[in-house]
């Protein structure tokens, strides 16, 4: 630690107020605090104590405390420390510190995207060096280990009370089933999508298990317009009865004459998007819809 504290042609310190450049931290020294500054690995135990607080199939929603990181980043860069002016030296270069790490996390995510990801950031998203507050939300379910490709966007209030996209500036999965969201900014609302490409054939299922598909009208002008639940006969190794579902379509839509087309467009389950938004406090309103 003491290599980076000292200039390269003389001994004067780098707390010297009229000397300090971040840039004489080291590139990688620069990234891990910013990594730090966004949890990067920290115990997991750090973020949720006890398992209680993140049931199976649950969301919780935070802010980062900006004290709490302060506290973590100057600890993290105090090691070495063993003398008073090591304590004095450290004290002076605290705030140059802080504003390292939140500098970086501003290129922690694009990094790490293939760069025809990255061509469709703005510019002003992508290299913007203000932080003002972080928010997020650690999600727990199924949907993380079986839906690679989850797109996530959060929203935050503009100063007029307009929604407008915030700045996600960590996505990434910490378990087969939780994810972890990081924006810039206060979000609002977050929307979660399932990939496109995970549009194929399939059916829902009620809490207690039993399958379903939603019959959706065939015949014009009202082609789409859902018409209610028709349940699904599956065998023990999960095979569907097909012409059990042929008999109940045809009971719903009114039409003897399905055919396979038909089948088709009743079967095709098309990826959905699920949105909380708050209203206030701890209240949450949950939506869900197809895209």
């Amino acid at each position: 630690m003491q290599s980076w504290i000292n200039l390269p042609d003389n001994d004067t310190y780098v707390f010297d107020s009229e000397i300090w450049n971040p840039n004489l931290l080291p590139l990688t020294m620069q990234d891990w605090l910013g990594e730090l500054a966004l949890l990067r690995s920290l115990p997991f135990c750090y973020l949720v104590p006890d398992e209680r607080l993140l049931p199976p199939e649950s969301m919780r929603f935070f802010f980062l405390d900006r004290p709490w990181i302060d506290a973590m980043v100057n600890g993290a860069v105090s090691v070495g420390r063993v003398s008073e002016n090591d304590a004095r030296t450290d004290g002076h270069l605290a705030a140059g510190n802080l504003d390292v790490a939140f500098s970086a996390v501003r290129g922690y995510r694009p990094s790490r995207m293939h760069k025809n990801h990255l061509k469709k950031l703005p510019e002003s998203r992508t290299f913007r060096n203000t932080v003002l507050s972080i928010t997020g939300f650690l999600l727990r379910s199924r949907i993380v280990r079986f839906m690679n490709g989850l797109e996530v966007q959060g929203f935050a209030k503009d100063a007029s009370g307009e929604d407008v996209p915030a700045d996600l500036m960590r996505m990434e999965p910490l378990s087969n089933d939780i994810l972890l969201c990081l924006f810039d900014g206060e979000v609002s609302r977050v929307r979660i999508k399932e990939p496109v490409e995970g549009m194929r054939f399939g059916g829902k299922r009620h809490e207690n298990g039993e399958r379903y598909i939603l019959a959706r009208d065939i015949k014009e002008p009202k082609v789409g317009e859902v018409l209610g639940e028709i349940p699904l006969k599956v065998s023990g190794s999960g095979r569907l009865d097909i012409a059990d579902l042929k008999e109940k379509l045809s009971a719903k839509l009114m039409d003897a004459d399905l055919n396979s087309a038909h089948m088709a467009f009743e079967l095709l389950a098309a990826p959905e998007i699920f949105e909380v938004t708050r209203k206030g406090g701890t209240a949450f309103e949950r939506s869900i819809r197809t895209d």
